[in-house]
């Protein structure tokens, strides 16, 4: 069996300890290869202080559209911020500046927090009445000045977009000087180890490139315009395996070169 078959196999047979090859008799089947690979790999990472390489990896789409949210609720409705479980379903389905529209229920929202949390990406707040508020802290986490991190936040909930989109788009987090000074902070997030950015070229009929986060492991390089709930289709499934497995591949050997 290959090292990191457990992706592969994990909808339909037991799976395997990536390190190890060892079965997880304890392990569930699984249709969702970041959980899968995130409840056993994250733990042996992080004791090697390079976790944020995974988690910036192989976040969900769940995941990154819950953070996405609170990201923007930080900047540009800070009265209102830390927010309700209600107040961030309603922030990651709402139809207007989002791509793709999706139709998250509060439980998907509440268990994606726990994973987020989990990866200490981000916080949940009791206040009165018990009532949970949730804000995000990857700031701390991923060490992102205010500009990194409103580009990341708006490529995360609006798709791939120019240098001169995303200054229109992010006049309500921070305030950028021009295109260039985007295309100058963008550049600084394709520079850290595991890049947070990318650009994927030209669309048709456009002038200019754009650009795609990376929170998936990937580019994202088109949009669905219809709500989003099903899993991954087999061939999706399989390319985002090979993709996470160069990048584990570069792990180890950052662990190796470390070691």
């Amino acid at each position: 069996m290959a090292r990191y078959e457990i992706l592969a196999t994990a909808t339909g047979s037991t799976p395997v300890n990536p390190l190890t090859n060892a079965p997880l008799r304890d392990a569930q089947p699984s249709n969702d290869i970041v959980t899968v690979l995130r409840r056993y790999l994250t733990p042996v990472l992080r004791r090697e202080s390079i976790h944020v390489y995974l988690q910036v990896m192989i976040l969900s789409e769940e995941e990154v559209r819950v953070l996405g949210c609170l990201v923007e609720k930080s900047f540009t409705t800070p009265d209102q911020y830390p927010i309700t479980t209600n107040a961030l379903t309603t922030a990651c389905n709402q139809k207007s500046s989002r791509s793709p529209v999706v139709d998250f229920t509060t439980r998907q929202v509440s268990d994606t927090m726990l994973l987020l949390r989990q990866q200490k990406l981000a916080r949940t707040l009791t206040g009165s009445g018990r009532t949970e508020k949730h804000k995000h802290v990857v700031d701390e986490e991923w060490s992102l000045s205010d500009h990194q991190l409103a580009l990341v936040a708006v490529l995360a909930l609006r798709g791939p977009q120019t240098a001169a989109e995303l200054k229109t788009r992010t006049d309500r987090y921070v305030g950028f000087e021009s295109v260039e000074h985007v295309e100058r902070v963008l550049a600084s997030l394709t520079q850290t180890p595991e890049p947070f950015v990318a650009s994927i070229g030209r669309a048709v009929g456009q002038m200019y490139e754009r650009w795609s986060h990376l929170l998936l492991g990937q580019p994202v390089t088109t949009v669905e315009e219809a709500p989003r709930r099903s899993s991954p289709s087999s061939s999706g499934l399989t390319e985002r395996v090979n993709q996470l497995e160069a990048r584990l591949a570069r792990l180890e050997a950052a662990f190796a070169a470390s070691a």
